[in-house]
């Protein structure tokens, strides 16, 4: 737990320290199951009792670090930050963390920071795990199956679809458990060994040892420093990690690197506190930067950690010690198994109320913050757009299609073409001219030209459509030109796109990009504890917006310099006055995120642009 500690603190330093949940993984799957393997053999296993360890191993300090977060939540989190949390505690509660936060995955996702509790993923996959292994262990032991068969069939198929799965969804291959279920088995199967051929296993630990923990402990450093976030993980970069901490185990206590750096007194110590300072380290470093509404610093992470250690003493010692051992099981698991009923419940609750606004926190602007509201507004005022094929092919957020059109008519005025930055202007222009139907068509993709295959199907029913005659077409530019290093090539891709659309008949408009500030809307529209004023950072200089050093302004005047027909939105300009850029205009918050419109926003941006060019109303 120690790598995964480091790399939420200083993932600079220790960029592969999240690896080590995967070791947790190999460690695990080896205590249990040699827990199961004995029990099955000696014939004294019972689910009843299994479960009942379980209970009393994992339930106490999970219960009151989830109880924890909801009180500090309450008085320090904005309603839609405690709606989910209360979505997450009731997820970990029942140990579905993973599933939620494969499913909240997407575009539009809070990065992971301001989730408190991101970490409980690898609780839910472990207990998954121990809720389908000893059923199936202990009904392969009545029909007299081999366990090694079992256990290595089963290794060999989570891992295949780890590899086959890594190939076409890394978010799904890093959440779901059946791509995760081999790495509690490489625990599983030194287990069986130790179990069953104990001998053996003495005479490898004799003669191979030292090499083995030597070898394991390389492969444990080579995880954590060649793999990073970027890393195509788990695939076969975790087989690093996890066979770093098999080898270790296969080592046996005799070896040199076992018996005296893992023994060492103060690793033992990290060990006994490992799983609640696992709990404890991250909610608090998540916390820290949620109040203070960006990334704690060195000094203050630092804190957080001794905080983190602290904290996890005392719980491994007033809590989990007397709830785990001692006389009166049964009891104690009934009480474990109604506090974490408890909390889960407290959690749905939360969420079901939408993060319970009457804790209402000072407002000093109207507007939505957020991306649910922008999408739900969408879907309940507008269409969806046709034809139905492209419909179908397009993005979708929290169950709502991406594809619009103002009116239920077939037939398109104005197409508006490119991602999600041409999404949110699509309320504002389709209110501002109600007798035209606007639609809007947009992919993932960062390139929406005409010669990207993903647009084959929106280009050519744009070119082919007889009562399109206007498109509108931007896009993230600054994002577009941080990832294509030839501006060349884009410049070129906007023009050759323009002139099909321009030959097909159409008018060509090509949209600037709305400023991105350096911060998120709820800093400078709420006050949020412990700080006493609102509404101070809504307004940064022009030269600190996220985008202003791009070189994406001049490239499209470029374009528009070089091709005459091609006309030029400018939207930056509405945002951007006297060297300043703001997210507040006529007294309301404008931004849904530190770069996306919400819907006043768009409606603000919208009513200007046909202001500003009468003849997108004709």
């Amino acid at each position: 737990m120690l790598a995964v500690v480091g790399f939420h603190a200083l993932p600079q330093w220790v960029p592969g320290g999240f690896v080590g949940v995967d070791i947790f993984f190999v460690i695990s799957g080896f205590l249990i199951s040699t827990i199961l393997f004995e029990n099955l053999r000696n014939g004294t296993f019972s689910f009843t009792e299994f479960y009942a360890r379980r209970v009393r191993r994992i339930f106490p300090a999970l219960a009151i670090v989830m109880a924890a977060c909801l009180a500090f939540g309450w008085v320090a989190l904005l309603a839609d930050e405690y709606e989910q949390l209360g979505k997450h505690t009731t997820a970990g509660a029942g140990f579905l963390a993973n599933i939620v936060l494969w499913s909240e995955s997407g575009y539009f996702d809070n990065e992971a920071a301001t989730k408190p509790l991101q970490h409980l993923w690898s609780l839910g996959v472990e207990e998954q795990f121990y809720l389908l292994w000893p059923p199936l262990l202990w009904v392969a032991w009545r029909w007299k199956t081999g366990l090694l068969a079992v256990t290595l069939s089963v290794l060999a198929v989570s891992f295949a679809l780890n590899i086959g799965g890594i190939r076409f969804d890394k978010i799904a291959t890093f959440y779901w458990p059946l791509t995760r279920f081999w790495e509690l088995l490489v625990g599983g199967l030194l287990a069986w060994l130790a179990v069953h051929r104990a001998a053996l296993l003495a005479q490898t630990e004799k003669r191979f040892g030292n090499v083995l923990s030597a070898s394991g402990a390389i492969f444990l450093g080579a995880g954590v420093a060649l793999i990073d976030a970027g890393a195509a993980f788990p695939g076969w970069w975790a087989v690093l990690p996890v066979a770093g901490a098999g080898l270790i185990i296969l080592a046996g206590g005799r070896s040199w690197i076992n018996r005296v750096v893992l023994s060492n007194r103060v690793l033992v110590w990290f060990g006994l506190i490992s799983y609640p300072l696992y709990l404890w380290h991250w909610p608090l470093l998540s916390f820290a930067g949620i109040v203070q509404d960006e990334s704690p610093g060195p000094a203050t992470r630092a804190v957080v950690v001794l905080v983190a250690i602290l904290l996890a003493w005392l719980t491994w010692r007033l809590i989990e010690k007397p709830l785990r051992f001692g006389g009166h099981g049964w009891k104690k698991t009934q009480f474990l198994a109604a506090f974490m009923l408890t909390i889960g419940l407290a959690g749905y609750f939360i969420a079901a109320n939408e993060g319970l606004p009457f804790r209402a926190h000072a407002i000093a602007y109207g507007g939505n913050t957020g991306h649910l509201d922008f999408h739900r507004y969408i879907t309940r005022h507008f269409h969806p757009c046709l034809p139905k094929q492209i419909a179908d092919e397009s993005p979708k957020w929290a169950g709502h299609a991406r594809c619009a059109q103002s009116r239920p008519d077939a037939e398109i005025d104005v197409a508006i073409i490119g991602d999600s930055h041409a999404e949110h202007l699509f309320i504002g222009l389709a209110e501002a001219v109600p007798a035209q139907n606007f639609a809007f068509y947009i992919r993932y993709t960062k390139r929406p030209f005409v010669n990207n295959a993903e647009f084959a199907t929106i280009y050519q029913h744009v070119r082919e459509s007889r009562t399109i005659r206007k498109v509108i077409l931007t896009m993230n530019w600054e994002n577009a030109m941080r990832h294509d290093p030839s501006d060349a090539l884009i410049e070129s891709d906007i023009l050759a796109t323009a002139d099909a659309l321009i030959r097909a008949g159409k008018q060509v408009y090509l949209a600037e990009d709305v400023p991105a500030f350096p911060f998120r809307p709820k800093k400078c529209k709420e006050k949020r504890w412990p700080h006493t004023q609102i509404g101070q950072r809504c307004e940064v200089g022009d030269l600190q917006t996220a985008d202003a050093q791009g070189p994406w302004r001049s490239l499209l005047h470029d374009a528009v310099e070089k091709d005459p027909r091609i006309q030029l939105l400018h939207t930056r300009e509405y945002f951007c006055k006297a060297g300043l850029c703001s997210m507040i205009a006529d007294d309301k918050l404008m931004y849904r995120d530190f770069r996306h419109l919400n819907i006043n926003g768009s409606r603000y941006v919208g009513y200007r642009l046909v202001h500003d060019h009468p003849d997108l109303s004709k």
